[in-house]
């Protein structure tokens, strides 16, 4: 969760770099970076269905992605 103003000033998730994974990570790794704080509650349950709108990343093409976009992460952070 967080405040509009600071998911707009921080320009939201990176759609171009990191069209299916890390756009999250990202995101949080920018909060922290302009000095606001990212807060953690152990109370809050989640659940995370990681690639279940999606099919397995198994393809050529889909490889090649989840790769470039781990280098990309390595590369900026």
């Amino acid at each position: 969760m967080t405040h509009k103003w600071l998911y707009q000033e921080l320009e939201g998730l990176d759609e171009h770099n990191l069209r299916v994974a890390f756009n999250d990570v990202d995101f949080c790794l920018r909060v922290r970076k302009s000095q606001y704080h990212v807060i953690f509650t152990p109370k809050a349950e989640l659940y995370h269905y990681e690639s279940v709108s999606r099919s397995k990343d198994t393809s050529p093409e889909k490889v090649k992605q989840a790769k470039d976009e781990a280098d990309y992460m390595r590369s900026k952070w």
